[in-house]
């Protein structure tokens, strides 16, 4: 019984081995699911080439050299033998990180140029235009930027951005901002725009990137309110601030011609367009201001919730004819669904003054709702003093989607009594 057993084992052991491809020269080898990476780059980080003995353990260590790039969700591979050779056919079997994105350099004095080369040498799959955001990766070639800008602190590597994501590399350490002047500027004085300025940039860490934001968001608007629709901060320079830590920020200012607003247009499924464009105010022929253009765009959007469309939007194109020096806006109207007046609630009141109260409530259940009109009605009852000792009043409003309609609550604290007179409505 022992004897066949071991017969038993040593023949299993046998055809394990006959079915084990031999570590015999690779005649060939080849990639399989490869879509971002040539085969060339796979092979030549997974480090085999034609003529060389492998078998099992030669394989293993490509694949792990592979995953340890961390530019792959999996690598598996295959060797059998070529017919009619004592070669084998290598092919690895790999499953990329699916998403690859951008990448820049911020306040990193490096030539991106010599970069990709010296990172051909180090790193060939990531010497392209294009990155994965794996920790491995981002954590490798961020030591890689320090190395090639030979820089003391060390380099971090972040994947940044709403919608358009880019992998950032920067310093670790980054300064702030302790000063901000202009240079090129008439129209606002210096000591201006460093007031617009200060509350967003000065202590804020510098970057261009996150200066040039500033300036787009607090300088432009204070000069388009002026109609200097064209202005321009073609160049800032950074330097250490003199008598504090920090740098100081030089910015160019080209402020440009004033525009006029020549003409205001609204599109969309709208009938009473002349009476939104009346609503907004805008005041052709004037100068384009767009601290009131805003407003006037505001103003649209309460106008629609008054009637109702609760989820109207309103985008806005710029027409700027750059010769005549005008504007003409267009406004693109989205009303959206209308909803209307729903159920009422009121809390609070007893059940006699109740019915006064919901009587004298004007908006009525299927008309078009009036998003101002339950605060408006609560403010009444406390200016005409309809309840004695009225304390605090609130509203709140639920919109129903799918029937587009909106439930209104009204909730009153206090001692009340029966109303004797009606609000204005």
């Amino acid at each position: 019984m022992a004897l066949r057993f071991v017969i038993l084992l040593a023949c299993t052991l046998l055809a394990a081995l006959a079915q084990t491809p031999k570590a015999w020269p690779i005649g060939k080898l080849a990639v399989e699911g490869n879509k971002f990476y040539a085969d060339e780059l796979i092979l030549e980080v997974a480090g085999m080439k034609i003529g060389q003995m492998a078998g099992k353990a030669e394989f293993d260590a490509a694949r792990d050299r592979l995953l340890a790039t961390g530019a792959f969700e999996s690598i598996g591979y295959k060797f059998d033998p070529i017919p009619g050779t004592k070669t084998n056919l290598g092919v690895f079997q790999i499953v990329e990180v699916a998403q690859l994105f951008p990448y820049r350099f911020e306040e990193l004095p490096i030539d991106e140029k010599a970069f990709r080369s010296y990172l051909r040498t180090k790193e060939p799959l990531f010497a392209g235009d294009r990155l994965p955001a794996t920790k491995p990766v981002l954590d490798k070639l961020a030591q890689e930027v320090q190395n090639f800008v030979k820089a003391k602190d060390s380099v971090l590597a972040k994947l940044e951005g709403v919608g358009d994501l880019t992998i950032v590399f920067r310093p670790s350490i980054l300064p702030s901002v302790a000063e901000v002047t202009f240079k090129g500027n008439s129209v606002i004085p210096t000591p201006k725009l460093q007031q617009i300025v200060a509350g967003a940039a000065i202590g804020a860490v510098y970057t261009e990137n996150r200066f040039r934001q500033v300036l787009e968001g607090s300088v432009k608007p204070a000069y388009e309110t002026l109609g200097y629709l064209r202005v321009q901060f073609p160049k800032f320079e950074a330097r250490p601030a003199k008598d504090v830590n920090g740098v100081a920020v030089t910015v160019e200012v080209q402020e440009g011609a004033i525009y006029k607003l020549a003409d205001v247009q609204i599109k969309g499924e709208l009938t009473d367009s002349k009476e939104l464009l009346k609503v907004g105010g805008f005041q052709t022929g004037d100068v384009a201001n767009f601290e009131k253009i805003r407003t006037g765009i505001d103003d649209i959007g309460k106008a629609l919730r008054r009637k109702g469309y609760l989820e109207g939007k309103t985008t806005v194109e710029r027409e700027i004819d750059d010769a005549k020096k005008t504007l003409t806006l267009v406004l693109n109207v989205d009303p959206g669904p209308q909803f209307k007046m729903g159920k009422l609630t009121i809390e609070g009141l007893d059940l006699e003054t109740e019915p006064h109260i919901r009587k004298m409530f004007a908006l009525k259940r299927g008309q078009p709702f009036n998003a101002e009109y339950p605060d408006y009605f609560l403010n009444r009852l406390a200016q005409d003093q309809i309840l004695d000792q009225l304390g605090k009043t609130r509203s709140s409003i639920m919109p129903n989607p799918e029937t587009t309609t909106v439930d209104v609550t009204l909730v009153l604290e206090g001692e009340k009594r029966k109303p004797e007179k009606p609000p204005v409505p």
